[in-house]
């Protein structure tokens, strides 16, 4: 048997899961619908705010850690953040307030040559959405 899903059902579909949102938050919402790539599939053209994600990043360091987390701890790689002359910039740890950025430069960018702070306002939303998937994966 073939189903057909109208738009009206569709946008119903989304209201609601909004709705999952506001109470229970983007975590739950994300498994509700098996991942979080899939609950903004269903949302369609509706962005999540920017601050709710930022404040869900937040709640997690907050409530599963002991003030931050190195991605290596959830066996994560590296979260891309930009590269440029001075070398490879990816987010390796998470704080309550920010990403610490690592940048790794010099030949094949195989050295360490510092890193450096980024509040979580300052990220794209494509990077919050990138960490919030892992975090999700995490929970």
């Amino acid at each position: 048997m073939k189903y057909i899903i109208t738009e009206e059902q569709l946008n119903n579909a989304s209201k609601s899961i909004i709705d999952l949102i506001d109470r229970e938050g983007i975590i739950t919402a994300s498994k509700f619908v098996s991942g979080y790539y899939n609950l903004k599939e269903i949302l369609g053209d509706y962005e999540i705010p920017k601050q709710l994600k930022i404040d869900t990043i937040k709640n997690y360091i907050d409530t599963k850690t002991d003030g931050g987390i190195h991605l290596g701890e959830l066996d994560e790689e590296p979260i891309p953040y930009y590269e440029d002359s001075d070398g490879y910039h990816h987010i390796e740890y998470l704080s309550y307030s920010s990403a610490i950025v690592n940048v790794w430069g010099g030949y094949e960018n195989s050295r360490d040559m510092g890193e450096y702070q980024v509040y979580y306002n300052k990220l794209t939303s494509k990077t919050l959405d990138d960490i919030i998937e892992m975090l999700i994966d995490h929970s």
